[in-house]
């Protein structure tokens, strides 16, 4: 069942989005999803509009001990996601640079290794498919339009 799940993503991640009008190309998928590890929750939320790689970038907002101690505990940020090794890269600019901070990877023939990269830690998250239903896509768009104005 996780394996759907996290199949679920990187379709969504890799599958194009008809774009019809403005509104819905700067828009996200109503779908939503709920990462879960040791010291943090992650509440995802992916972009309809692809991007330079061909792949639709995301919002994270991270939550918990390992988050707080980065920074980042709460705040809604854009990710850039990339291809990588056998999976996906999820990249922000951090001191200038691109900074992978989180990963997935194909293991054993299917989808089903993500790791965030938090300080000095790799943690291993999975979805949650019920508390998947709980995030609201739009409600992060709306969080992070508003930090950066």
């Amino acid at each position: 069942m996780r394996r759907h799940f996290l199949f679920m993503i990187l379709s969504a991640l890799l599958a194009g989005s008809a774009v019809q009008a403005a509104d819905v190309k700067e828009g996200v998928n109503p779908y939503g999803k709920m990462l879960k590890g040791e010291s943090v929750e992650i509440e995802m939320a992916i972009f309809n509009q692809k991007n330079e790689h061909g792949l639709n970038d995301v919002l994270l907002k991270m939550t918990g001990a390992a988050a707080h101690e980065e920074g980042i505990d709460g705040k809604v940020l854009k990710y850039t996601v990339s291809h990588g090794g056998t999976g996906l890269d999820f990249k922000i600019k951090k001191d200038g640079a691109d900074f992978n901070r989180m990963s997935s990877r194909k293991a054993w023939g299917a989808w089903d290794q993500m790791t965030v990269y938090l300080g000095d830690k790799s943690i291993a998250v999975s979805v949650d498919d019920k508390e998947s239903k709980k995030v609201k896509p739009a409600g992060l768009l709306t969080e992070f339009k508003n930090s950066n104005k």
